[in-house]
């Protein structure tokens, strides 16, 4: 067959186009190989011809043509049969079509046939049909009532002995195919030229296959979404966010009664965190608020098992426009509280998580400072635990506090080089007294005294004052700031002097 005209030839090219179309339509039998050899070249020419003048009228004519075929035609389940080729590559095609005002008009058309198909034909080619449907679902969103039904789960498991018999017309396809879920290998007794036995492979219908079974969701999340109302369940996740916070109101009263549906409740607020519409900020900061005075209790413990679905931040912050700025902080405060009272529990995995995570803000100058500090604290108090469980679980846990220690170093290195310069000449420019220091100084000292003091003091209940709570936290709870206030108050004074010398000390050694 010959190769179509020059792309300067723009009749001549149509006038070729035209008569592989014109050959495939032809219902002269036996020349099947000859109708797929056009169609071949059709295909590998399509974008000649999506760009000739002349697209539109040629578009009609061959669509025409194709759905006559795939229409009337009889599905076929041996893939190496040239009608299924022809079939599949018609298909194929029609994907390929530019979705634009030319193909609009035939989308109804289109679509219906490719309703009918996804029942009757094989795997093969249905999985073209669905995304030929998806594809014109999203671009044209055309009303469409149809449904797909499947009643053969419980056959799918069931074991299959290897099909053999002595020629390829001795089987019966139909028979096969009711049970057929995925492609089916069938062994015929003659051999081919390297003397090995010759296969047929039988395609299943795509109602039954379990490829088109994993593509489904898509396309039916594609046709409802018309349907669906937004508005109802941001309601419906609101209610279940706020039924949640009543919970955690409540939590510490009823303890008993919640540790007995403890797992059903972990469940159910990680599906929240993970289902919570990403553009309504308000009810993931709730949603955490809540989450927050949950972990404050002992079914912190209960979290152990799934904490590292809390270290994914899309899990844990989402995607939404405006999380990144305001949630981030709550957040991460709230995950390395519970991190700090529950890091006896978890094992390396789960420790180099943490560390991975909050080595990170450390270094993320977009977080506030009292957050890079609290990451520091946190990966301080680490250090034990990833010692203990690198040699209860005989992993590379040096490996890991060489990394942190490479953490700090590096925050050293910007401290020195970046903020300390910085926050100096403002304070030469600017004299002020020890009481009216910038913020920007008070920030840097408490980065630089975290990272040379921490180590001498590995937990994080030995830095702090008495609690009055019966938990502490890395950032402090409310119910404890009069007694912190106290305590500042008392030390303040006698540790001011001490903290202006580390932190001049420290610009001489850096």
């Amino acid at each position: 067959m010959a190769s179509p005209l020059s792309p300067h030839d723009v009749t001549g090219q149509l006038t070729t186009f035209r008569s592989y179309v014109a050959l495939i339509a032809d219902p002269t039998p036996g020349i099947v190989e000859k109708k797929l050899k056009a169609a071949q070249e059709l295909s590998e020419n399509f974008e000649n011809v999506v760009i000739s003048p002349q697209y539109s009228q040629f578009l009609g004519e061959a669509l025409k043509v194709f759905l006559k075929i795939l229409d009337d035609g009889e599905p076929q389940f041996i893939a190496e049969q040239n009608m299924q080729q022809l079939r599949k590559l018609l298909l194929e095609i029609i994907h390929r079509i530019p979705s634009n005002e030319h193909l609009k008009k035939y989308v109804q058309q289109i679509l219906s046939l490719m309703f009918k198909l996804l029942k009757i034909e094989n795997e093969e080619n249905v999985l073209v049909c669905l995304r030929i449907i998806i594809e014109l679902h999203k671009q044209y969103r055309p009303q469409m009532n149809e449904e797909l039904q499947n009643h053969h789960l419980s056959k799918i498991f069931e074991p299959r002995s290897q099909i053999k018999v002595k020629d390829v017309t001795e089987v019966n396809v139909d028979t096969i195919l009711a049970e057929t879920f995925t492609t089916t290998t069938i062994l015929t007794d003659k051999k081919n030229a390297d003397n090995q036995n010759i296969s047929y492979n039988i395609i299943p219908r795509g109602v039954l296959s379990l490829k088109v079974l994993a593509e489904l969701p898509i396309i039916v999340v594609l046709m409802t979404s018309p349907s669906f109302n937004k508005e109802v369940f941001v309601d419906f996740i609101a209610a279940q966010i706020k039924t949640l916070s009543f919970l955690a109101y409540i939590i510490r009263i009823y303890q008993e009664q919640v540790q007995q549906h403890a797992n059903h409740m972990v469940s159910g607020l990680l599906g929240l965190l993970e289902f919570c519409p990403q553009e309504v900020a308000h009810l993931r900061k709730e949603l955490l608020i809540a989450a927050r005075h949950i972990l404050a209790t002992d079914l912190r413990n209960k979290f152990v098992q799934c904490i590292d679905k809390l270290f994914d931040e899309k899990i844990l912050i989402g995607s939404g426009w405006t999380t990144h700025e305001s949630l981030r902080p709550l957040a991460y405060s709230t995950l390395a509280d519970l991190v700090h009272h529950v890091r006896q529990a978890l094992p390396l995995k789960e420790l180099s998580m943490a560390v991975s995570l909050f080595s990170k803000n450390v270094h993320d100058e977009s977080l506030p400072s009292s957050i890079q500090t609290m990451s520091c604290k946190l990966l301080l108090n680490l250090v034990e635990c990833i010692r203990a469980k690198s040699e209860l679980e005989n992993g590379n846990g040096r490996e890991l506090l060489m990394r942190m220690l490479e953490v700090f170093v590096l925050k050293f290195k910007t401290i020195a080089k970046i903020q300390l310069p910085q926050i100096l000449q403002k304070c030469k420019q600017t004299p002020q007294s020890p009481t009216q220091q910038p913020a920007a100084l008070t920030d840097a000292k408490q980065n630089v005294e975290v990272k040379v003091e921490a180590p001498k003091t590995p937990t994080v209940e030995e830095s702090k004052p008495p609690m009055t709570s019966s938990s502490s936290s890395l950032l402090g709870d409310t119910a404890t700031k009069d007694t912190e206030k106290a305590w500042t108050e008392k030390v303040g004074e006698r540790s001011k002097a001490c903290r202006h010398e580390k932190l001049w000390k420290m610009e001489n050694l850096v």
